[in-house]
């Protein structure tokens, strides 16, 4: 009965998951969503939506962001349905990439060192693929397609170190591993659930954490010799443990400034993860915001007592590690689904929003 209902649940999620045609003309002008920014490093944040004179793009359900690390004024994002979007003005212009065509977009890496380099998932009919571009979106090529439809490619990571190394996860729960930049695949792990969101620890490359949907946070530390789940540490007393909701988390993010750090994001509140998993606690944030997912967090790449997660129709911020939040509430009943500091100049915060 146990495995009947799994699979049941994982055909909704295909189902959620699949992606539908594009139709500019459909996105409404007065929907207020799209794309944010926080331009002063506080609790200022406008809408930056312009695509032309007749059409914007605050309709647009954003799925996944991504900011170019040489130049980040360039962001793209990845949306339901509407394929990739993108702006070399921090938000001032939007422009819809044509030669892509898939549909549904969830998940955007750019080489780091290359940042012409930038791969994508895509929904192509019913299924999931993964595309590259090596002169940033004028032309792409297809690196990776599932074997049938229905399995979809829904969470995407490239290393920093290495940028011929990319992971992939998909709504089965099967994550890929490729060391030539797409050309080659190999498999790294295998769950029997969606892996929604995979992250790279940024001083330790060898340390990677999946978000697995319904099941928790999977992180392996020696490249993917063993594999544990966050909060289900067996060699600590029951009384020190954390409760850790592993069944309700939504997102992560780690630290890019402390190695083995990561947040985490649940519907019961937001979690620190340290060394990897060994020290879970509960960051205080505020008690009301508990009630809702926290589909989004984000650490300042130069200061890590700054953190700003989302909840609902706000966003809060901290200065000092959690102590004191400030609160910034959003006129729409659509909730941020991403937040990306601009790593060049982080007194800007980009968010992108979509209904859930």
């Amino acid at each position: 009965m146990k495995n009947y209902m799994k699979i049941i649940f994982l055909i909704v999620v295909v189902f959620t998951l699949s992606g539908c045609s594009f139709n500019l003309a459909g996105i409404k002008k007065t929907a207020t969503g799209g794309f944010l920014v926080n331009i002063d490093g506080g609790n200022n944040w406008v809408a930056k939506n312009y695509y032309d004179e007749k059409t914007n793009i605050s309709g647009v359900d954003i799925l996944t962001m991504a900011v170019d690390p040489v130049n980040s004024n360039t962001v793209y994002l990845g949306s339901v349905d509407n394929g990739i979007f993108s702006s070399n003005d921090g938000g001032g212009k939007w422009t819809k990439n044509a030669e892509f065509l898939a549909t549904k977009v969830y998940g955007i890496a750019i080489n780091h060192q290359q940042p012409e380099t930038i791969y994508a998932t895509g929904v192509l009919g019913k299924r999931g693929k993964i595309f590259r571009t090596d002169d940033q979106g004028v032309s792409w090529r297809e690196i990776y397609s599932e074997p049938a439809d229905g399995t979809l490619v829904i969470s995407l990571a490239i290393s920093k170190v290495d940028p011929q190394i990319v992971y992939a996860g998909t709504s089965k729960g099967t994550i890929v591993k490729t060391y030539d930049g797409g050309n080659t695949w190999k498999d790294f792990y295998a769950e029997t659930s969606p892996i929604t969101k995979i992250v790279i620890d940024e001083k330790n490359e060898n340390a990677v954490y999946f978000l697995v949907l319904g099941d928790g946070v999977l992180v392996t530390k020696d490249n993917g010799s063993s594999f544990a789940f966050l909060g289900k540490n067996k060699n600590k007393d029951e009384k020190d443990v954390v409760k850790f909701p592993s069944s309700a988390v939504k997102s992560i993010i780690v630290d890019p400034n402390n190695t083995g750090v990561a947040y985490i994001g649940t519907s019961e509140g937001m979690f620190k993860s340290s060394n990897f998993g060994d020290n879970i606690t509960e960051v205080n944030i505020i008690g009301s915001s508990k009630k809702f997912p926290i589909y989004a967090v984000a650490v300042n790449p130069n200061n890590s007592n700054e953190i700003v997660y989302a909840a609902a129709q706000a966003i809060y911020m901290t200065n000092d590690g959690g102590t004191q939040w400030s609160v910034f509430q959003l006129d729409t009943k659509k909730s941020i689904s991403a937040l990306k500091y601009n790593i060049n100049d982080s007194s800007k915060i980009y968010a992108g929003l979509r209904d859930f």
